[in-house]
């Protein structure tokens, strides 16, 4: 299902910003750098800038300079970006970019900006114990699995792997107390 269509442009301009290392490090970025010259995303002469490198760590420098300009230069060509390299024929020839169209599919971008305007919850473990509502965000009680769904991880069956403190899930935090 294609998700773009929900999400406002400045959602998609943190998303880019936050994945330009991301895609920047992808193998063999020629194809790409293709597509984005014949949709009119960059233009020939800093496609030609970065296709004539040959270094491997210089190609991904540049790469990510590319972006950077896309981002900083060219903003309102994000969305069309997006739409672009989410195509299954680009996405085929890169799994990275079908992992970042999973991940904005399955609800990711809409967990994250929740958790950056929430920012985190605090676990009660005197209240976890007793079965009670035991996570605080916001000056309200959650329970584990209403935070889950607060977070966009509901679909997940495991709310002690899916909660997390400075990312080490919750369940390996009790089994050392």
């Amino acid at each position: 299902m294609n998700r773009l269509p929900f999400f406002d442009d400045e959602q998609l301009t943190r998303w880019f910003r936050q994945r330009k290392t991301e895609l920047s490090c992808m193998e063999k970025p020629e194809t790409l750098l293709n597509h984005l010259r014949d949709h009119d995303l960059i233009p020939e002469d800093r496609y030609e800038r970065v296709i004539s490198v040959k270094s491997k760590d210089e190609l991904r420098t540049s790469v990510y300079e590319l972006l950077r300009w896309i981002e900083k230069k060219q903003p309102e060509k994000i969305r069309p970006f997006w739409t672009c390299v989410f195509r299954d024929s680009i996405m085929e020839v890169y799994p990275t970019l079908k992992k970042l169209h999973s991940s904005l599919s399955d609800g990711s971008l809409e967990s994250e900006e929740l958790l950056e305007k929430k920012r985190k919850g605090s676990l009660n473990p005197t209240k976890l114990a007793k079965g009670e509502a035991c996570i605080l965000v916001d000056r309200k009680w959650y329970t584990p699995s209403e935070f889950e769904s607060l977070s966009g991880k509901s679909r997940s069956k495991n709310w002690k792997q899916t909660i997390r403190c400075k990312r080490i899930p919750l369940n390996q935090l009790l089994k050392v107390g």
